[in-house]
């Protein structure tokens, strides 16, 4: 697998089949800023599930935390996933918010999720956790290379033009 770098919008995914958008979320219920702002603006579902996840504490037995995802459906073959990847907002201290474990672990749900289908799904994505969440895009892009190495998907990152 090799990520492919798209300019345009990731709320948009290119090519055909089914699509999974996967992006980043705060781990304390807070929804407002960056790529999820895009994703309300197209669909509500992502935020009304995420908001859902965080105040029953758990969604289909997957519990709100750090490193969980939660799978949400939007169009008949795009469905969003909501990474918990991100320790509260904003720095604090000088420490940005991203936690690359977390990114690592979920990525890794996300990955076993996609193996149950007999389909192949696509994964789309903006820079996720490198924007306002603070991380490092080479330590992102060295995780998504290594959850999705030697695997039949396609991964595409889509940067703003």
């Amino acid at each position: 697998m090799k990520i492919t770098y798209h300019v345009g919008d990731a709320t948009q995914p290119v090519g055909d089949g089914h699509k999974i958008i996967v992006h980043n979320v705060n781990s304390i219920g807070v929804w407002g800023a960056g790529f999820v702002v895009a994703l309300s603006n197209k669909w509500a579902a992502p935020e009304a599930y995420y908001r859902r996840w965080h105040r029953l504490g758990y969604t289909n037995m997957t519990p709100f935390q750090l490193g969980q995802v939660q799978i949400v459906p939007v169009e008949s073959k795009i469905q969003v996933s909501n990474l918990i990847g991100q320790s509260g907002c904003g720095p604090y201290y000088g420490l940005v918010p991203v936690r690359y474990e977390s990114i690592h672990e979920g990525l890794l749900r996300l990955r076993s999720y996609m193996d149950t289908f007999s389909y192949t799904p696509s994964v789309h994505a903006p820079r996720l956790g490198a924007g306002i969440s603070g991380g490092d895009w080479n330590k992102i892009e060295a995780i998504i290379n290594e959850v999705f190495e030697d695997t039949r998907y396609s991964f595409t990152v889509y940067d703003l033009p």
